[in-house]
């Protein structure tokens, strides 16, 4: 039996069971555990054919062309993974069993899972819309919208970062059907938004990777250097961190460490507390607003840079370690910034949009008010298009709305 064919067995033979299961068990959903039904959807999802990758390496960025053929055959063999994502979808309570002790070496498999289930349904829904099936295409954007919030539930950075992927995914296939939609879609569709809110930002995600990484680097700290004086030697401690730093023990490795042989006890204490130091001024520039918060991440940045700039003679002078570690591993502080201020303003304005579609410009204008947002609105063929401005001079969030591609009936 061909592979494909089998699957298509298996995969029949999933959703019966499937079926079975939610029959028997839908009375006490809220002691499950998400995470379950999230890897059963992963596990389900089909190994693509070489042809089948080309069909969707060849969507069409531009919502107003049809899909290409055989788009159709991929949502068909997706399907018993989506009737997993729609069950686990179901489930309040979602704990994806991360042990945060392993620090950097901690290992998400399921984030980028996720990103890829997403993407499915996020095919299919645009797929639904448009065939004429809104009421499918609604459940699949809620399916992907939920499940970019039990992906960013555990607060760290990358999960943050792929919440907002699979949000915006989401967010565009329905910001394209969304003036096409009557009145109760509109409004199932705004239930999903307002049912799914966010659960991980900016400076959520920097206290998580305080903890994670701050936490391993003290307890590695300990565990080396138990019952050390001040001044004696930290070499444990540094083959840590440099196997941390992804280089393996070679003859350059060595003889890194042998230039560091000097470090002590002390100095490589100093050299944590500045960087848990480090984390907490981002933390406390994480929690300002955006105009704020470009502001002092602009000081700080300079104040790292200046850091780096002296930190080659502090260590030639062997007074220290300086805050090489916030400079090997404080993450890209501004970029993310930015990040997450255009997604919470797309938000913003897809949420306007749900909200005021229904009165037309007069009627967004209105949800923009009620929100405090300033927005520009933009009239176009078959819909419209949102902007708002961003704290970076000359920088607009944009979100086009209406045109989708759908069969003529």
């Amino acid at each position: 039996m061909a592979k494909s064919s089998l699957f298509g067995v298996w995969g029949v033979l999933s959703l019966c069971l499937m079926g079975t299961k939610l029959a028997a068990q839908e009375s006490s959903p809220r002691n499950w555990n998400a995470a379950v039904n999230y890897w059963q959807a992963f596990g389900l999802m089909p190994e693509w054919t070489e042809d089948e990758k080309k069909v969707r390496e060849s969507l069409p960025e531009d919502f107003s062309v049809s899909l290409p053929a055989g788009v159709k055959e991929l949502t068909e063999r997706s399907g018993a993974a989506l009737a997993a994502l729609g069950l686990a979808t179901r489930v309040e309570n979602c704990d994806w069993q991360l042990d945060i002790a392993q620090g950097p070496m901690l290992v998400l498999p399921h984030v980028q899972k996720a990103r890829e289930l997403a993407r499915q349904s996020d095919l299919r829904a645009r797929y639904r819309f448009s065939q004429g099936d809104s009421a499918g295409g609604v459940d699949d954007i809620r399916a992907s919208l939920l499940l970019s919030r039990a992906i960013g539930k555990d607060q760290i950075l990358i999960s943050m970062l792929v919440q907002v992927a699979i949000e915006r995914g989401a967010m565009n296939v329905a910001a394209a059907y969304l003036p096409q939609l009557n009145e109760t879609e509109r409004k199932q569709l705004l239930d999903v938004w307002q049912q799914s809110k966010s659960t991980s930002n900016f400076a959520d995600s920097l206290k998580m990777e305080k903890k994670v990484l701050g936490g391993w680097l003290k307890a590695e700290f300990e565990k080396a250097n138990a019952g050390k004086r001040g001044d004696e030697p930290a070499g444990n401690y540094l083959q840590s961190l440099m196997a941390l730093a992804g280089t393996d023990r070679n003859a350059q490795t060595n003889q890194a460490l042998d230039a560091l042989s000097w470090v002590s006890v002390e100095m490589a204490r100093k050299s944590i507390e500045d960087y848990l130091a480090d984390c907490d001024e981002m933390i406390r520039i994480g929690g300002l607003d955006f105009a704020q918060r470009r502001v002092e991440l602009a000081k700080f940045e300079q104040e790292l840079q200046k850091a780096k700039e002296e930190l080659q003679k502090t260590i030639l002078d062997k007074k220290g370690l300086g805050r090489t570690l916030s400079l090997l591993w404080l993450p890209a502080i501004s970029g993310i910034s930015e990040t997450e201020e255009a997604w919470v303003a797309r938000r913003k304005l897809f949420e306007v949009a749900l909200q005021g579609i229904g009165g037309g410009e007069a009627g967004i204008a209105a949800a923009a008010k009620e929100m405090g947002l300033k927005v520009s609105y933009v009239a176009k063929e078959n819909g419209f298009e949102l902007s708002t401005s961003l704290t970076k001079e000359g920088k607009v969030e944009k979100l086009d709305f209406g045109g989708g591609y759908r069969v003529a009936k």
